[in-house]
């Protein structure tokens, strides 16, 4: 029995052994929090060539059992290629790995078991063609990584990934024709830096576990920041009329804005909440909110107040063009359809004006504009 510090090609076995572990154990915690549809056939692809290089590392300390472990360790390395494709094919929209995989993957068994049979057992004569194989599983990883189109926070890691695939694929396809000049006695049985290839294989692997783990989390922080936009759109959004809210007031305004603020408040709404119901005083609601989304810009903002009233803020507006603008508010809302109900009622809205130079002076103008209101609906109730 050979002893492991024998020669460097078992002790960086060894090593190659530890980090694909590392990177397995690390795939296999993400995935208890980070459910990407990727990372369940890259985690179960590291767990395969894990075990591959254990039956690789037991075949050299063991060589009488390297018989039943060479096609065995050939085939998990297979199942790793072919594994590390399916999570590439599923990233880019592909489908998902499932049981119509099986029959190709189970297929791998063929040359894992007839290759060392038919090299009769010489390991530099099968695993040339091995090694051309697998470079063949990582190749077709990359073409199907150049359909891909990531988001800006997993970008990095598909370009990581990327060139860890050709570099691997590069790497096993010359591995294929050195170790077939080898065993035909036209280079040296075992050129120096073939020694070391384990090496440089964990090196190529590393960078591409670290381009799956940058995916994976690239792809859940992307989600995340959608996430927390939407939760920021909904949390200064009125739900019923799809107007900003109260809150999303101090968060939207720049001290550079100027133009004239606007309060409308809605005259007869207790009318329409007592006589139609709750219900038809929300679609009065909105469709006053209609009515002055309807006659302002986009660049102008609409807040619901409170209620029954609006805050417009029409910038780089004067106040006799702003005035011109909504004054047509209150024609489109003589015939308001209730809602669920073919009954129409009409509805006025009160308005009060200030111009303002600057957002820091507007808490000040929305009172003037406030009062100004309260003075058009006194004179529109006396009328």
């Amino acid at each position: 029995m050979n002893s492991l510090f024998a020669s460097p090609t078992l002790v960086g076995l060894t090593l190659q052994s530890a980090g694909v572990l590392m990177i397995a154990v690390l795939c296999l915690t993400l995935l208890r929090t980070i459910r990407r549809a990727p990372l369940v056939p890259w985690t179960a692809a590291w767990i395969a060539l894990f075990i591959a290089l254990m039956l690789l590392l037991l075949s050299f300390r063991v060589p009488a059992l390297s018989v039943g472990l060479h096609p065995a360790y050939m085939f998990f390395e297979y199942v790793f290629g072919y594994l590390v494709f399916a999570g590439c094919r599923e990233y880019t929209g592909g489908k998902p790995f499932g049981r119509s995989d099986l029959p190709f993957a189970l297929s791998m068994l063929v040359p894992a078991v007839v290759l060392p049979v038919a090299a009769r057992w010489q390991f530099n004569v099968f695993f040339a063609f091995h090694a051309l194989i697998y470079a063949y599983l990582f190749l077709l990883a990359w073409r199907q990584l150049q359909r891909a189109r990531p988001t800006d926070r997993s970008a990095l890691g598909v370009r990581v990934l990327k060139v860890a695939l050709l570099l691997l694929a590069c790497v096993y396809g010359a591995y294929g024709p050195i170790f077939a000049l080898s065993a035909v006695g036209w280079i040296a049985h075992e050129p120096p830096f073939l020694a070391y290839s384990s090496f440089y294989d964990l090196l190529l692997l590393t960078m591409l576990g670290f381009g799956m783990v940058m995916v994976a989390t690239g792809e859940v922080q992307s989600d995340l920041e959608v996430a927390r936009d939407r939760l920021v759109g909904v949390a200064q959004t009125d739900h019923l009329t799809s107007a900003f809210n109260r809150y999303a007031f101090h968060t939207l305004l720049h001290r550079d804005l100027a133009g004239t603020a606007v309060i409308a408040d809605i005259d007869n709404l207790k009318f329409v909440n007592d006589r139609f119901g709750h219900a038809a005083g929300d679609s009065a609601i909105r469709a006053v909110a209609s009515a002055i989304r309807s006659c302002i810009r986009a660049d102008d903002l609409l807040f619901r107040w409170g209620g029954d009233e609006f805050l417009i803020l029409l910038i780089n507006v004067g106040e006799l063009d702003a005035r011109s603008r909504l004054t047509v508010v209150n024609e489109q809302l003589r015939c308001v359809r209730l809602h669920d109900s073919d009954e129409s009622v009409s509805v006025t809205v009160s308005m009060g004006f200030a111009p303002f130079d600057s957002a820091a002076s507007l808490d000040d103008v929305i009172r003037v504009a406030d009062n100004a209101m309260y003075g058009t609906k006194r004179s529109v109730v006396s009328d």
